[in-house]
């Protein structure tokens, strides 16, 4: 079983600095329609990265489902969210990833599915990213999508904290205080 721990951290040290330095390679145009949809101009980045999309660019599939799932320049439509999306996470886009994983978890545009949720957060987190590193924490917290286990939700949390995020931040210093996005009873 250490050996088991020992070997997945030292899998993740390495995965941690390959994907350090790894960075989206956009070219001019799909740059272009990014910066657009920073600047709130949504109507034109979607036409857009709608076409960046078909030409099968990942990035542009998955800000595209969220432009979709947000109604962000376009009525909101949350298969065609689903679609493009699912484009995106399979192609190893990790917002995409965890932006469905986000989906399953709360029911949004889809019937509601911890385990898959569970699962896009794992595919995600695999990818360093911060927010679904925190999900996947919570998750094992509270065993939703997947069986309670306490350790394994430390080690995400601290990942997540790690990259920054907040809300992981807060379990770690708190630990006994409800987590930050639980039900209130």
């Amino acid at each position: 079983m250490r050996f088991k721990q020992i070997l997945l951290t030292g899998l993740l040290v390495v995965a941690g600095a390959a994907h350090a330095g790894a960075e989206i390679r956009m070219t001019s145009e799909l740059e272009e329609f990014v910066e657009l949809y920073q600047r709130g101009d949504y109507p034109a980045a979607f036409k857009g990265l709608s076409k960046q999309a078909r030409k099968g660019e990942a990035y542009a599939q998955g800000l595209l489902g969220k432009m979709y799932a947000d109604g962000q320049g376009t009525p909101q439509n949350y298969a065609l969210a689903v679609e493009w999306l699912s484009r995106a996470a399979s192609r190893g886009d990790d917002l995409a990833q965890n932006r469905l994983g986000d989906m399953y978890a709360e029911g949004r545009g889809l019937p509601q599915n911890l385990e898959k949720a569970a699962g896009f957060y794992r595919e995600a987190a695999g990818q360093y990213n911060a927010a679904a590193c925190y999900s996947l924490g919570l998750a094992y917290e509270e065993g939703r999508g997947v069986a309670v286990d306490h350790a394994a939700a430390l080690r995400y949390f601290r990942l997540a904290a790690k990259l920054g995020n907040a809300g992981a931040q807060f379990e770690l210093d708190n630990p006994s205080a409800e987590p930050a996005n639980s039900p209130k009873q």
